[in-house]
């Protein structure tokens, strides 16, 4: 297991990436659309790995709402002594 400095800065590495991908999916089109409809619309998308672990029929509102929910903490968390794993995992896999 990577020491906690490793960890965070691979979490933190991720947090990056799927800010990125939010980014991506709003420029494109920040409205009710699917994400499969977006990706059949903007195929450069679908070289992005989340897109394609998501469910389909998910609105670029849902998407959004929900990686906001999921990561909206981690900032703090990556900062916390120690590193709590489950936290930052349970609004993940929520």
């Amino acid at each position: 297991m990577p020491n906690e400095a490793e960890a965070r800065r691979a979490l933190l590495v991720h947090l990056g990436s799927i800010l990125r991908t939010l980014s991506c999916v709003l420029e494109y089109e920040p409205d009710d659309r699917t994400l499969d409809s977006l990706v059949a619309a903007q195929p450069m998308l679908a070289d992005i790995p989340l897109l394609n672990q998501v469910f389909a029929h998910m609105t670029v509102r849902e998407f959004t709402r929900a990686i906001l929910h999921a990561y909206c903490l981690w900032p703090q968390l990556l900062l916390d002594e120690p590193l709590d794993r489950d936290a930052l995992a349970e609004p993940v896999c929520a």
